[in-house]
């Protein structure tokens, strides 16, 4: 978003509007929040471009963008890069440490909601002192480091977390920096941009910066007789924060913030869905089985709870949908020593190309169409899995169509990569 409004033109067809809601949830709703009048304001913008189409600039400023963490707010901003934001760097401070890989994902700890530090061992985490007033952020941060590579590694992933005086944290931003594209040099300083984020944090709390080598499946290329690692040197590196300057208390709702303050949300009427009760328990919407004989674990998601949606005019939905991953350590779990993070470390041995755990995603989906008194029903079932195995990806997929019991299409998809 912030990339479109940025010098484009014409400008009086361009306005962004940034704000706390999921992707599969309409800002009339305002999940997780707050909602606005979405809906009067998609009404207006269809207005004045197709009722009255060249009748002048649109009278909204160009960007609107909702501020998280304290004090959370609306931004306004009527040019964009703003002149309210500074670059502010942060050095970094502390003894170079190693980052590496350590053990394969499932062999220590399934990693889940709650594990956030699971991989705390194996990243380099460096907080910044917030101070005695907030420090409120719009726009790209940016992270320069100077790294040292011991083999090449695969990505460096940056999260950007708020630390509270209790310990509690949030996710304030992140990003992937790939180091696959071609060889690096022994050593380098090298600058990537994370994701766009509008959040304030409060005084007292920390800017912590945390890096690691990701989860999940890296490129597949084994690096003979060592383990992808890197070292980084935090002096010399630094954190770079699009700070936007803060009003005096006095002045913090301006009158030009509130006169475009969004009007209240609405919504039609509802169709009257029903949802007929069942004597099966909900299932979890995540749940995460390990074995710790062999260090493999499994975990199932549900992004939407299961069920039957019955329409005033009889259309019964029935949708179920279930992402399974799986991952299959191909040696023995061994104990695993903390790294710490204030100390030089030497990265681990690798194993030997070919040894690397079994990893499988599968995404599951059905969706169920009924009219019983017309004796009408057809169902859609898709399943895909997607396997990392030494040798590469192996991808499946399948799709079945039924007119009743009746299968009308039915086609499946193999394909191995690289």
């Amino acid at each position: 978003m912030l990339r479109l409004v940025e010098g484009r033109q014409p400008s009086d067809r361009i306005r962004g509007l940034i704000g706390p809601w999921s992707g599969s949830h309409y800002p009339d709703h305002g999940r997780p929040g707050p909602a606005i009048g979405f809906l009067q304001e998609t009404l207006r913008w269809f207005d004045r471009h197709l009722k009255d189409p060249g009748g002048g600039a649109p009278d909204e400023p160009l960007l609107r963008s909702w501020i998280d963490g304290h004090r959370a707010h609306w931004a306004v901003d009527t040019v964009w890069p703003s002149p309210h934001l500074t670059r502010v760097a942060y050095a970094l401070h502390g003894l170079p440490i190693v980052l590496d890989p350590g053990p394969e994902p499932g062999t220590e700890q399934a990693p889940g909601p709650a594990d956030r530090c699971v991989d705390a061992a194996h990243r380099l985490c460096c907080d910044l002192p917030v101070g005695t007033r907030p420090v409120e952020v719009l726009g790209h941060p940016r992270v320069t480091l100077r790294l040292q590579y011991g083999a090449p590694p695969s990505r460096l992933l940056a999260r950007l977390w708020d630390i509270a005086p209790d310990g509690s944290s949030t996710e304030v931003s992140s990003g992937v920096l790939d180091l696959c594209a071609e060889p690096p040099p022994t050593q380098q300083n090298i600058t990537f941009t994370l994701e766009s984020t509008g959040y304030a944090f409060a005084p007292g709390h920390r800017i912590r910066l945390a890096l690691s080598l990701p989860y999940g499946p890296p490129p597949n290329r084994p690096v003979p007789g060592g383990a992808r690692s890197i070292t980084v040197h935090p002096e010399g590196s630094r954190l770079d924060l699009p700070v936007r300057q803060l009003r005096p208390p006095e002045q913090q709702a301006p009158q030009g913030d509130e006169q475009w303050a969004f009007d209240a949300p609405e919504q039609a009427e509802p169709l009257g869905v029903s949802s007929p009760a069942t004597l099966d328990p909900p299932r979890p919407a995540q749940r995460v089985v390990q074995d710790h004989a062999t260090g493999g674990w499994r975990r199932e998601t549900t992004p939407r709870p299961a069920g039957t949606l019955r329409y005033p005019d009889g259309l019964e939905v029935t949708e179920e949908t279930l992402n399974v991953q799986t991952v299959q350590p191909a040696q023995p779990v061994q104990p695993v020593q903390p790294v710490q993070a204030a100390q030089p470390v030497q990265a681990a041995q690798g194993s030997e190309p070919g040894s690397a755990a079994v990893h499988s995603w599968t995404a599951h989906r059905a969706i169920r169409l009924n009219r019983p008194e017309f004796g009408w029903e057809v169902t859609v079932t898709t399943h895909s899995v997607l396997t990392r195995r030494p040798a590469g990806f192996e991808a499946r997929d399948e799709v079945v169509c039924r007119d009743g019991a009746e299968i009308v299409f039915h086609r499946t998809w193999a394909r191995t990569l690289p």
